[in-house]
């Protein structure tokens, strides 16, 4: 097992209900904190986005798998699984996440998700990287492999499915080349959402974030993903943006990165291909039901 945050390998398995499934998490995992009323990191909106993203897809009643690439214990499939009727493979890397990973859908999703023990590179010839486990999380970090599972490109991850319906990406850091890999090897169609995270205080540091993300949407953009709907990490919708529009990207990033005063760390961001006009109709109207101004309000 991979490095760990001091203290952390001292948390035990309690029980906690979430989206309506009682599930086994680690004592000491932030999700306690995000879902329980009163707690002072209680984020009533978390999670939101991928809810709202699930919903669309099941008035459209698609069909196929959901990819979910940092599965970590389970929530995001206690999520899909409460929202839509999607099978779920959930891939986690993290010899500590995957028990609990492993009981959670043993109890309740064995019906609909299948556990891969795999950790996820953007591209054929990329080592796989050492894994640091604190908060809730497993970051890789410099260093050699630390698990036991196997390291499988993005590339190769979709040759046995026949359908994805989505891929959802939370890997704490390697979000932007694992969509970048996906984009090199496969030309999708199918929704994206991943997370974009600026973390540092550093302005330098943070600049060259700010040109590396730019970079990256400028290839989702060119891959015809032009369409990205954007919440904060809290889970507050930020807005609908077309990902060629420089402008709207500056502004994106400048709000993230507000260095005086950080109020958010990063943002859920679900990229929806050119071609799939009915889903981009679809969530838009999802999400209006859930706004005071809806995203179609008709000028005056």
């Amino acid at each position: 097992m991979g490095q760990m945050q001091e203290g952390f390998a001292d948390q035990v398995p309690i029980s906690f209900e979430l989206h309506g499934y009682e599930l086994a998490v680690p004592s000491g995992h932030p999700l306690l904190q995000f879902h329980t009323p009163g707690a002072g990191g209680f984020q009533p909106y978390r999670e939101r986005g991928l809810t709202l993203v699930m919903t669309a897809l099941e008035r459209l009643r698609r069909r196929g798998v959901v990819v979910d690439i940092g599965a970590n214990v389970g929530d995001t499939l206690a999520v899909i699984a409460r929202h839509s009727s999607l099978d779920v493979l959930c891939v986690e890397p993290s010899d500590f996440f995957l028990p609990y990973l492993r009981r959670n859908v043993d109890r309740h999703f064995l019906d609909r998700a299948t556990v891969a023990d795999w950790y996820i590179t953007a591209n054929d010839d990329e080592p796989a990287r050492s894994l640091f486990h604190w908060g809730g999380t497993a970051k890789p970090v410099d260093g050699p492999y630390s698990e036991r599972g196997r390291v499988v490109p993005v590339g190769r991850l979709f040759d046995d499915l026949d359908d994805v319906a989505l891929v959802k990406i939370d890997t704490d850091g390697a979000d932007l080349a694992i969509v970048e890999g996906c984009l090199a090897s496969q030309s999708p169609a199918f929704p994206i959402m991943f997370e974009l995270e600026i973390t540092t205080n550093d302005l330098n540091e943070a600049r060259r974030a700010c040109t590396r993300a730019r970079t990256f949407f400028a290839r989702m953009a060119d891959a015809g993903y032009r369409q990205a709907f954007v919440w904060d990490d809290p889970g507050r919708f930020y807005g609908r943006l077309d990902l060629a529009d420089e402008m709207a990207i500056t502004n994106l990033l400048n709000y993230l990165t507000q260095l005086r005063h950080r109020a958010i760390w990063g943002f859920d961001i679900c990229a929806i291909h050119e071609s799939d006009s009915a889903m981009t109709a679809e969530l838009s109207t999802v999400i209006s039901e859930d706004l005071l101004v809806p995203l179609d309000w008709p000028d005056v």
